[in-house]
C-alpha cells in the first residue's frame, strides 16, 4: 500500500469516527474542496459547510482505491437517513504527505 493510500485512508477513517481536530491537521494550509455544490472552497468553508452532514451518515463504505503518482481516486457507497444508498468517487491530490485538495464527483444511486 502507498503511503498516499494510507494517508487517505487515514483521513476516511477519522471522517467516520468525526475526528475534525486530526482530519483538520492531515490538510495543507491551502487545502481546497469541491463538488458540484462548491467550488474549491477553502479549509474553513469545507467545515462549515461539508463537515456537519456526515455527522448522520448511517453507512459508508469504501468500495475501491485507485492510485496514480500522488493522486488517489476512492469509489465508495454512502447512505444517509431516509435516502437510498448511493455511490461517490473523490480525487485526492497529495502534497508533501498532506492532502491538499479533494473534489466529489456525485454518483447515482446504488
Amino acid at each position: 500500500m502507498s503511503g498516499e493510500t494510507e494517508l487517505v485512508r487515514r483521513y476516511l477513517r477519522l471522517y467516520r469516527e468525526r475526528d475534525r481536530e486530526t482530519c483538520a491537521g492531515l490538510l495543507t494550509e491551502r487545502f481546497t474542496f469541491t463538488s458540484p455544490n462548491d467550488d474549491h472552497i477553502d479549509k474553513a468553508a469545507y467545515f462549515e459547510r461539508c463537515w456537519p452532514p456526515g455527522d448522520t451518515v448511517k453507512r459508508f463504505e469504501v468500495t475501491h482505491i485507485a492510485v496514480t503518482g500522488t493522486v488517489v481516486f476512492v469509489r465508495y457507497l454512502a447512505k444517509w437517513p431516509d435516502q437510498p444508498a448511493f455511490h461517490n468517487v473523490e480525487r485526492f491530490s497529495i502534497y508533501n504527505d498532506r492532502i491538499a485538495a479533494i473534489q466529489v464527483y456525485f454518483g447515482a444511486a446504488a
